[in-house]
């Protein structure tokens, strides 16, 4: 599930994992996003953007240093990218130096500069003067599955024991199982009941929402025996 108001945004990154972490963390606020691994795929992204009269709301981009192959092509990139929305809303990635036909433009702010390695929290500070947040959804907020108590498919496909094991509430900051669902024997996923953790972490660490919570608690993301551990003595308690 993403935010009603979905903004567009393109992310003009060579580094395939910096790109993939961005576009990970984003996920909770935007689907609509646009992945460009070069300069050329950027640029032709935004003059397609305007001449259909539907431009991205924020561009994230690495600026390269001047010995960089598409230098000149990256010029050209950012010049677009301001001259057609708020400056505000285009977003360095990395530290390079602007040259000074572009400082007046952006500010030197660490508004405007997301710095690697991305992380959610940096993501989040960088977001918040355009009013943009990153909120931690559960597993069925996000996959929207309708199997929380009260949900839409709660009656006809049951309801899910994720929604309901209290053991794990609060970890990584989730409503039950909602952020370690993985941990939780019996899920209702793919449209049919996944048993035990052994017999389901494969497939879950494909999932997009494993990735998601990965990303997002990054260095505190829980180990399974972690999990597994402060879930029984959550138990032993009650």
């Amino acid at each position: 599930m993403v935010n009603k108001d979905c903004p567009k945004i393109i992310i003009i990154d060579e580094s395939i994992v910096e790109s993939t972490t961005l576009m990970i963390l984003l996920s909770t606020l935007t689907k609509n996003l646009t992945i460009c691994s070069n300069y050329s795929c950027g640029l032709a992204s935004i003059q397609n953007a305007i001449e259909t009269n539907s431009p991205f709301d924020i561009v994230f981009m690495v600026y390269p240093p001047n010995h960089h192959e598409e230098y000149d092509l990256a010029i050209q990139v950012l010049a677009l990218a301001l001259q057609n929305g708020d400056p505000s809303h285009t977003i360095i990635l990395g530290g390079e130096q602007l040259p000074p036909q572009f400082q007046d433009k952006i500010s030197e702010s660490s508004n405007n500069i997301l710095s690697k390695p991305i992380s959610r929290q940096k993501l989040q500070d960088t977001l918040a003067p355009l009013k943009r947040t990153l909120p931690k959804l559960n597993c069925w907020e996000y996959m929207n599955c309708g199997r929380q108590p009260g949900g839409r498919h709660a009656e006809d496909r049951g309801i899910c024991p994720a929604t309901m094991e209290q053991a794990a509430e609060g970890i990584h900051g989730g409503k039950n199982a909602g952020r370690v669902c993985w941990a939780q024997s019996g899920t209702l996923c793919g449209g049919s009941v996944q048993g035990s953790f052994a017999c389901k972490i494969k497939n879950c660490m494909i999932c997009d929402f494993y990735k998601l919570v990965e990303a997002e608690e990054a260095e505190i993301f829980e180990s399974i025996d972690s999990i597994f551990n402060r879930m029984k003595r959550k138990k032993r308690t009650t």
